[in-house]
């Protein structure tokens, strides 16, 4: 039997190259000038979530569970669950994994299953990896819970007095693909990926529906050991749709590889500056860790609500998944 592990973890780096592939990405962030994907204040602990090229470089086969209520007060708030699992192949030389994913926003629902493929390549730089996640996306409106200044409500009717917002249950579903590339050196994690690559237009009705456009996004974390065996993490997520920009930053600390906190803020600037980001994780056994989050707001809509909240739980099976490759078959003549 083969076994290819080395082939992931043989990394021949130093830190100055590390320091370069990170500049070199914050540099090309500021070509970004959008965005419109969904939040994830806990993305440093969840990177295949968005990027697909990510499945795998765990070394280990991970599912992790994330439910996010944002905005907490308001009537119809974003509402979401995410499931996602994922892990090497090395007969394939990569990873695959899987995402399902649903989010609720007053009348209208969105739901996405999609399956990936990720190949990885080793280099004397650092470990390469390029991923695609082709899936469906479904969308679901309920105009029955709208409500209009003008409609009619009153003993049973249901009339928004309005040709283009409908009093029924409307449902679309779209084919979609995303693609992202991961780096990862001695003490680097790094990455670029795209959304919604092929543009598509989920039509509810004539007149109504959405349009899923591409976005985008890059990333990075560093890792650094520091005195009393505390391991700090700084992150940064940056992500667009072309006409918005979103920036996450965070300093995140593992205390005796047990212990977890961090603390960050979303936004740039004031017309950006969305919450103070707050929140920790423990590590309950060999296999699974636990994450929650708190956005404090800090916007003008922080007067109306009382923030987010976010939980994550992960597994990580630590045995030997995949790692084997059965051996090439070698035909005798003499004996078939």
């Amino acid at each position: 039997m083969v076994r290819l592990i080395p082939f992931w973890m043989e990394i021949k780096n130093t830190h100055i190259i590390s320091w370069l592939c990170c500049l070199f990405l914050i540099g090309a962030a500021t070509l970004c000038r959008a965005q419109q994907m969904p939040h994830y204040s806990l993305f440093d602990q969840n990177l295949y979530g968005f990027n697909p090229a990510y499945a795998g470089m765990d070394l280990k086969l991970t599912a992790t569970g994330i439910y996010r209520s944002q905005w907490n007060g308001i009537e119809g708030q974003p509402e979401r669950y995410h499931f996602n699992g994922h892990l090497p192949v090395f007969a394939w030389l990569g990873g695959a994994g899987l995402v399902l994913e649903t989010e609720q926003i007053g009348p209208r629902r969105w739901t996405q299953f999609a399956l990936s493929y990720n190949y990885v390549l080793s280099s004397e730089f650092g470990i390469f990896s390029f991923g695609v996640r082709p899936g469906l996306r479904s969308w679901a409106f309920d105009g029955s819970q709208l409500t209009t200044p003008g409609g009619t409500y009153e003993d049973g009717a249901l009339n928004h007095e309005d040709p283009v917002l409908s009093t029924q249950a409307l449902g679309a579903t779209q084919f979609n693909v995303d693609l992202g590339v991961h780096y990862r050196g001695f003490n680097v994690n790094a990455g670029v990926f795209a959304q919604q690559v092929l543009p598509a237009t989920a039509q509810l009705e004539e007149d109504f529906g959405y349009d899923a456009n591409l976005e985008w996004g890059i990333y990075g974390l560093y890792q650094v050991e520091g005195p009393y065996s505390i391991e700090w993490r700084p992150s940064f997520l940056i992500i667009s749709d072309g006409q918005r920009t979103q920036s996450t930053l965070k300093v995140g600390a593992l205390l005796s590889e047990s212990y977890y906190a961090h603390a960050g803020v979303r936004g740039y600037s004031s017309q950006s500056l969305d919450a103070f980001i707050i929140g920790g994780g423990i590590k309950l056994n060999d296999e699974i860790w636990a994450f929650f989050n708190l956005d404090l707001g800090l916007s003008e809509l922080r007067n109306v609500h009382s923030g987010s909240q976010e939980i994550i739980i992960r597994y990580s099976f630590l045995g030997d998944i995949g790692g084997i490759v059965p051996p090439r078959v070698i035909y005798n003549s003499r004996h078939m």
